[in-house]
Parts: C-alpha cells; structure tokens; sequence
C-alpha cells in the first residue's frame, strides 16, 4: 500500500479548527493546526482536495506507487494576510500615540489614507472568501521532505 502524509503548517488563522481531507472525492480525515496525518492509498493517481467550510484548495493529482510515500504540505493560500495585519496593528496604534506624543492632531489625510487602507484589506478578505474561495487553501507537493520518495 501506498501513503499519503500532508503535513499542516502551524498558523494563527484557522487554528482551532481541523481541515478536512478529501482524496478521490470522499473525505477521509482532517488535519489539525501544525501537525501531519498519514492516509493509506492504494498505488495509482488520486485528486487529493482540503476543505474548511466552504473554502479549499484547487485540487491536487499525485501519483503514488506501491510502497511509496508522499508528503503534502497545507498552508494557506492568503500569502499577504499577516503583513496586511501588521500594518493594520502599526497604523491604528500610530493613531492612539502619536496625537498624545507630538500633542497635535493627526492631519486629514490620515484618516483618509485609513479608509483607503481599511477598504483595502476588506476587499482582499473578500476576495479569499468568495470569488478565490479554491485559494483560500494551498496544497503542494513537500519537495523540501527528505522523506519524500
């Protein structure tokens, strides 16, 4: 028998929550946040798909042979999410200390520069949860695996 090992990298987002794996159509576990779970496959090419909610990744064709391993690596596919949030974080703390520092108010087009940031950011979170919904996940081959047969 074949195996299939996909390895979830540990994030702050999704965190408590475990991602179904789909392979062939038919789910056969999940995976919790920054751990591995092994599946047994028979040798031959599979679709492997993860899922949360209404949320995956595009599906993955692997080819296993018998007695062969192969390791997949899930990761979120919102490549920017985390500098964005930074950003946010440094932005709305500028806006606390900065009026009690300088004891001046900020300038109108800070505000307007926070709109237009803010709307940003929306966008990009709604852009991930409707229209790239199949990207809000991403799946690949582990090539960096030593393990990887």
């Amino acid at each position: 028998m074949a195996k299939i090992i996909i390895n979830r990298k540990g994030q702050y987002r999704n965190r408590l929550r475990g991602i179904k794996v789909l392979i062939d159509g038919q789910e056969v576990g999940s995976v919790k946040n920054d751990s591995s779970e092994e599946f047994t496959v028979s040798s031959g090419f599979h679709e492997v798909q993860c899922k949360i909610d209404w949320c995956s990744c595009k599906p993955l064709q692997v080819n296993v042979n018998e007695g062969e391993v192969k390791i997949l690596k899930l990761e979120s596919g919102m490549k920017y999410y985390n500098v964005l949030t930074i950003i946010a974080i440094v932005v709305i703390a500028l806006g606390f200390i900065y009026p009690r520092i300088a004891h001046r108010d900020l300038p109108d087009w800070w505000y307007y520069g926070q709109f237009v940031y803010f709307g940003f950011v929306l966008l990009y979170l709604i852009y991930f949860l409707s229209i790239a919904r199949d990207k809000y996940l991403s799946l690949n081959e582990d090539r960096s695996s030593i393990f990887n047969s």
